[in-house]
């Protein structure tokens, strides 16, 4: 039963305040209409605070941060968990003819497995209809995927884990897709069979917080991104930085599906389309256009040319990688580190060429750097956090040893080395590194921030990790 405050009415004033709350905060953009919605969500968290009014629950959210425990109230009363088993089935067409067949034949020659994320999994139905999609078709990815499906709504993601529904959300489905990947529980419910549910994990992930792509949240190096009927529900702004992170967790060669109706919002100058029937995928735009080589300079050009000072680059650099333009920012950002190489700057420009696709261009500039600075494990991280975006685990694994031969407390190489051996099969291995990650956050508060995480703070790495020792171990086997 809610609160008193469930009653109240709300001046316009506030209503406009909270509005603009959940744009500046979460993203989301509310038009007029949807008021009520807002007033209903207001009272459920008016009682979850225990706030007397929805008055002193606007003042309140204006007085501080938001915690998890308040963005999963909202979410719980303002996104809508409408799917359903197999919908929009001519996008699962075009994933089962050509995108899936594809980036699985790219995972085999570079000996890894296929990494999947349904960001905004609602209820679970689409990822759980992915795993069965591939069950069904490329059965070899069975013993090497992952599916990672994400949500800001509590309650869908807890519906998600016990994988039991009802007729209606199987509207869409045949009677012989139940039969073979669903027991009868009777009263017209349906569980779904366990060989397909330990391939999809489910987590708490908001699309407007800047956690991701990170190690610490498992969202790097994806052969497929669905994110299906979520951006509609973003303002103009969010939806550009939303969609920037999402490439920038795509595997090289990685594709994103929206859903139809969201094409249309998808920037040109980040991807590129190809179509497969009715359906849209989108890739890096990076990758369909290479950068011309630059002309040689004429030597009345060079003399003409003003030299920049490295302050100079640094700053602008910086600048234009807040703003994604990652690789105008690389330019800059190299520059300065060749004129005034430190270990902060050559960071810098390696994030700018990693984000900017240049992947090879990125490890290179670490490895020049590490020649000067063997001891560096801030370097050595970071190599092995780009090694891991290119796929190549090996040279991954590598670079994290050292840096906890280095030093043994790195908590994010002990995360990182975690989740790289889980998908090469080395149970065991995965399990000392989580293990020394948790001893080592135990000793920590939960609210500090996790240096070269991002902002990132201990519990929501714990949290991550928890989830990672929750999943249900693969055999080990040799690499």
């Amino acid at each position: 039963m809610l609160h008193a405050a469930a009653t109240h009415t709300l001046p316009k004033a506030h209503v406009e305040r909270f509005r603009q709350f959940l744009a500046d905060r979460l993203g989301w953009s509310f038009p007029a209409h949807r008021e009520p919605d807002l007033l209903r969500a207001l009272a459920g968290l008016a009682d979850v605070l225990h706030l007397p009014s929805l008055t002193d629950c606007v003042n309140h959210l204006a007085g501080g941060s938001w915690d998890q425990r308040q963005v999963e109230s909202i979410a719980s009363y303002l996104t809508v968990g409408e799917t359903h088993f197999c919908r929009h089935w001519h996008d699962f067409e075009a994933l089962r003819d050509h995108v899936l067949p594809e980036r699985y034949a790219q995972c085999s020659r570079e000996g890894r497995g296929l990494r999947l994320w349904s960001a905004g999994c609602s209820s679970g139905e689409e990822p759980y209809t992915l795993a069965a999609l591939l069950d069904q078709h490329l059965p070899q990815t069975m013993n090497r995927l992952r599916i990672l499906a994400t949500d800001i709504n509590p309650r869908s993601l807890a519906k998600a884990r016990e994988a039991e529904y009802t007729e209606w959300s199987f509207r869409e489905t045949s009677a012989a897709f139940r039969r073979q990947y669903f027991n009868d529980q009777g009263d017209g419910r349906q569980r779904l069979i366990p060989r397909i549910q330990r391939h999809v994990h489910f987590d708490f992930l908001n699309l407007a917080d800047r956690t991701y792509p990170s190690p610490a949240t498992d969202t790097g190096g994806m052969d497929l991104i669905l994110c299906r009927n979520v951006l509609i529900y973003f303002t103009k702004e969010h939806i550009v930085a939303v969609l920037t992170r999402l490439r920038q967790a795509l595997a090289p060669g990685g594709v994103l599906l929206v859903s139809p109706c969201e094409s249309a919002l998808v920037p040109r100058d980040l991807f590129r389309a190809t179509r497969f029937g009715g359906t849209f995928v989108f890739r890096d735009v990076r990758e369909a256009q290479p950068t011309e080589p630059p002309r040689p300079r004429t030597h009345a050009q060079r003399r003409q040319r003003k030299p920049r000072q490295q302050a100079d680059c640094s700053q602008e650099g910086r600048k234009l990688y807040q703003e994604g333009r990652y690789e105008a920012a690389a330019g800059l950002l190299s520059a300065a580190a060749k004129t005034a190489p430190s270990t902060a700057s050559v960071a810098d420009s390696v994030r700018a060429l990693a984000n900017s696709g240049c992947l090879a261009e990125a490890i290179a500039a670490c490895d020049h750097a590490l020649r000067d600075a063997p001891f560096d494990t801030g370097l050595h991280y970071l190599k092995g956090t780009v090694c891991q975006e290119a796929s190549n685990p090996d040279l991954a694994r590598e670079s994290l040893r050292r840096v906890l031969y280095l030093d043994p407390t790195h908590i994010l190489a002990h995360v990182l080395l975690t989740n790289l051996m889980r998908e090469s099969g080395r149970a065991s291995e995965a399990e000392r590194h989580l293990h020394a990650a948790m001893m080592l956050l135990d000793a920590k508060a939960s609210s500090d921030p996790v240096a070269g995480a991002d902002g990132l703070t201990v519990g929501q790495i714990r949290h991550a990790l928890m989830t990672i020792a929750n999943q249900p171990p693969q055999l080990d086997h040799p690499p």
